[in-house]
């Protein structure tokens, strides 16, 4: 059986996805006021990493192929085969585990050890993935602008995370 879903349903999938995951209520407020208050909290990063991380694990899964195809430089004799595929999927698929359990220390009322814990380490994972995106781009594995792009967005979400993961402890006085 062959399941495969246009860009544009893909895109809207993940676009309600992330409203879903990332619900603001500021938002549901913004139309009685001029000014909407936007704070990165700890949850708040961790949903936004994980949110992220879901978005890579669903074109993975539901879509390997065009994203095989978006991502690497076609080379002769080199084709998204079904070993790729299946690679994919299973990438996919680690993904949306690792996605689950970030969004699960983010939605949930742990400890501040463990989400700072969880917010270092998906730091350094973002940055590792932004400096591999950065090593194919020059191995001439990955097409240079989604790799620049993958790039900037890892180095983003890695810095919001280490920011967050090491801060200051009396930075959580002043927050109260």
């Amino acid at each position: 059986m062959k399941f495969e879903l246009d860009d544009d349903t893909v895109l809207r999938l993940v676009q309600q996805f992330i409203s879903a995951m990332l619900p603001c209520p500021a938002l549901a407020e913004a139309s009685s006021c001029s000014v909407m208050k936007f704070e990165l909290d700890d949850d708040t990063v961790l949903r936004l990493s994980g949110v992220a991380t879901a978005a890579y694990s669903a074109t993975l899964l539901v879509v390997p192929r065009t994203s095989h195809d978006i991502f690497y430089v076609a080379q002769t004799g080199s084709t998204a085969n079904d070993e790729h595929i299946a690679t994919a999927r299973w990438f996919g698929a680690a993904l949306a585990c690792d996605a689950a359990t970030t969004l699960s220390v983010g939605l949930s009322e742990a400890s501040q050890d463990a989400k700072r814990n969880a917010l270092r380490a998906n730091g350094l994972c973002w940055l590792a993935s932004g400096g591999m995106h950065l090593y194919n781009a020059g191995a001439g594995v990955q097409k240079k602008d989604v790799a620049y792009s993958s790039a900037a967005l890892a180095g983003v979400l890695g810095a919001l995370c280490l920011w967050r993961g090491f801060r200051n402890n009396d930075d959580d006085a002043k927050e109260l």
